[in-house]
């Protein structure tokens, strides 16, 4: 039996987590994008969630709407993270998420050491 090729593929699914990460990380709505895209916000969470498919036309407007670069949606070497970890992939993609990320080298060294100390207890107790 041959594979549907209109099946969702490894490929839908990281662009559609990239979709997630650059919207988060512009600040963006699901609404705003969809409105910014001419879809419906459901539709964006279909993106997403790389149930839908996007054709090369809607991933360079979602590149322009999230200020990044269509290569940055694109599996590829490129793309690659120093940590292939799916919790890593998630945590990236929430509004706390990239907060974190974005300001964690502003701390001083001693107090990010302090802070990670804090989370880890967290994850202990929570």
């Amino acid at each position: 039996m041959s594979k549907n090729p209109r099946s969702v593929t490894n490929a839908d699914t990281f662009t559609g987590e990239r979709i997630r990460e650059a919207r988060v990380a512009a600040e963006l709505s699901q609404t705003a994008l969809g409105e910014a895209l001419g879809v419906s916000f459901q539709q964006i969470q279909k993106y997403e969630q790389g149930v839908n498919r996007l054709s090369s036309n809607r991933l360079m407007q979602v590149a322009k709407a999230t200020k990044k670069d269509v290569t940055f949606f694109l599996p590829g070497d490129h793309t690659k993270r120093s940590i292939d970890d799916p919790a890593m992939s998630k945590f990236l993609t929430t509004k706390e998420g990239q907060h974190i990320a974005s300001n964690f080298f502003k701390i001083a060294p001693s107090m990010r050491a302090t802070l990670v100390d804090l989370v880890s207890h967290f994850a202990r107790v929570g």
